[in-house]
């Protein structure tokens, strides 16, 4: 009966904190979370962690991160051991793709045009082909990188003992930013306007300069904490022992579920990661990447036409400014279409261009390393 008693008990809390979530001022969207067992299991939750069931038996048991592409079916998995995964229907089912020649494989970020794999020596890996091949990016200079997040086109990295660093070329160049005095960092990432960090204790710290300065808003009641996941409404949390916490701002929580496994590794969602950039669908014109890219000269952009019409092209900065228009409503014939682009004035940097006809849009990532 007591048992009984404590499982109405966490539903109620759960479906309380669902409550919460639906009635808050906040983007609206179906998020399923999925858990990382080392067991080679994948659990996922479509109730924001109340409630939990087996997605699939993966083909490793050392799975350390979990990325959704430009669709939420459309997922990438990376091992400890540097193996990379693909799923094409949600996590029910996964191939192998490539190997990267690390054993210490700790972090997986999507980006609009390309995923990027972190180790624990801070080794940076990109790929632009749904992770087929990879290619070294970048370094930071850390023995015990922990977590990797993006916010925008900025990415920002933890380090077990606290150390923050910045990097706003997508990983080619990195500059420390902070630090949170912590012996057990686990994971950093991106909500709204804010950074959060998590220690292994329960801590959780918040940023709201970029990783600068940080404040403790919070502390969990159970230690042992293994995760971190921003999400569309919030933020969840998980022990190693499978108990998951959610919260809408990093400072209240509420315990809503829990996996039920040992040793859960890592969590993760299924909203593509390309941030709100759409998916590529059939439409009146479609994007190549520019080439060369990185680049610090002249600049191919290619574009295909379904029919003859206007083509704007715009450049954005990290922060959604626009900075540049190549394509100003020019008349561009049907099928293939190169414009040579040469940037003028622009810093060094990531930066998205954004090529719009008629109704649709398409966005490809530039790195540009000035002039």
């Amino acid at each position: 009966m007591r048992a009984l008693h404590a499982g109405v008990a966490r539903w109620l809390r759960g479906a309380l904190w669902v409550a919460l979530l639906t009635a808050a001022p906040l983007p609206a969207a179906a998020v399923t979370l999925f858990g990382l067992v080392d067991t080679g299991e994948l659990f996922s939750s479509a109730d924001l962690g109340v409630s939990w069931s087996v997605r699939a038996t993966l083909p490793v048991h050392d799975a350390v991160a979990l990325v959704a592409g430009s669709t939420s079916q459309r997922l990438f998995l990376a091992s400890a051991s540097g193996s990379v995964y693909r799923s094409t229907d949600g996590g029910a089912s996964w191939s192998a793709v490539a190997a990267v020649s690390a054993h210490d494989v700790c972090a997986l970020v999507g980006c609009p045009d390309r995923l990027l794999l972190f180790t624990r020596s801070g080794s940076v890996y990109s790929s632009s082909d749904e992770g087929a091949t990879w290619t070294a990016a970048g370094a930071l200079t850390t023995s015990d990188l922990v977590s990797v997040t993006r916010h925008d086109l900025t990415l920002f990295a933890l380090e077990r003992t606290g150390g923050v660093h910045r990097s706003d070329d997508l990983g080619a160049t990195w500059s420390a930013v902070g630090a949170l005095d912590v012996p057990d960092a686990v994971e950093i990432a991106a909500l709204r306007t804010d950074l959060f960090a998590l220690t292994g204790t329960g801590d959780v710290a918040r940023s709201g300069d970029d990783g600068a300065n940080w404040t403790f808003v919070s502390t969990l009641s159970q230690t042992g904490m293994t995760s971190l996941l921003a999400t569309q409404t919030g933020l969840v949390v998980c022990t190693a022992t499978g108990e998951a916490a959610a919260s809408a701002d990093g400072q209240a929580w509420a315990w809503c579920g829990a996996i039920g496994q040992l040793a859960v590794r890592a969590l993760a969602s299924d909203v593509p990661a390309t941030s709100g950039v759409a998916p590529e669908a059939p439409g009146l014109i479609s994007l190549l990447g520019p080439w060369p890219n990185p680049s610090g000269a002249e600049v191919t952009l290619t574009m295909m036409l379904e029919r003859a019409g206007p083509v704007t092209m715009t450049v954005h900065d990290a922060a959604g400014r626009e900075v540049a228009r190549p394509l100003a409503g020019v008349w561009l014939p049907a099928g293939p279409s190169v414009r040579q682009w040469r940037p003028a004035g622009l810093p060094a940097g990531a930066y998205w261009l954004r090529a719009r006809m008629g109704a649709t849009e398409r966005v490809r990532t530039l790195i540009w390393l000035g002039r």
